[in-house]
């Protein structure tokens, strides 16, 4: 749909309030239009507010719960939110659908990483590494 692109080439220019805009134009036309509602979550969820991003992604979800990127960008903003165990549960369901969404792996690592539970998360970026070698989407200090 033109205006969610549209939106999406805002963002990249910093023109954020436009963003928005375009896709709550989307979202008029089509309220049933998934990448409309993901986008405007991760528009939300960038600007520091991830709780409202939450409702976007749920309304993805309600629409498509096949929708990869919204559950892994749910697990994003409830890992935000400081809710590990719900993040976690969202990532497997991201997983169980692209079981190569190397996004996935590595934001599951992350939050694995940060409540203690090294050992998994080092298994989350050995997947990831085992399906891109590059590791361009793996935390940096991972790199080293």
């Amino acid at each position: 749909m033109g205006r969610n692109n549209e939106g999406i080439v805002l963002k990249n220019l910093g023109r954020f309030a436009e963003e928005f805009t375009c896709y709550d134009q989307a979202l008029k036309i089509d309220p049933r239009y998934v990448p409309a509602w993901n986008n405007k979550g991760l528009a939300l969820h960038n600007l520091g507010r991830p709780a409202e991003a939450l409702t976007c992604y749920d309304k993805a979800l309600e629409i498509d719960p096949a929708h990869t990127r919204a559950w892994k960008n749910r697990g994003d903003a409830l890992a935000a939110l400081g809710r590990p165990a719900e993040a976690l549960t969202c990532y497997d369901k991201a997983l169980k659908i692209a079981p190569a969404y190397i996004g996935a792996w590595t934001n599951k690592g992350l939050v694995l990483d940060a409540v203690g539970r090294t050992a998994e998360a080092l298994t989350c970026y050995d997947k990831a590494f085992e399906i891109d070698p590059s590791m361009p989407h793996l935390p940096p200090w991972m790199l080293l």
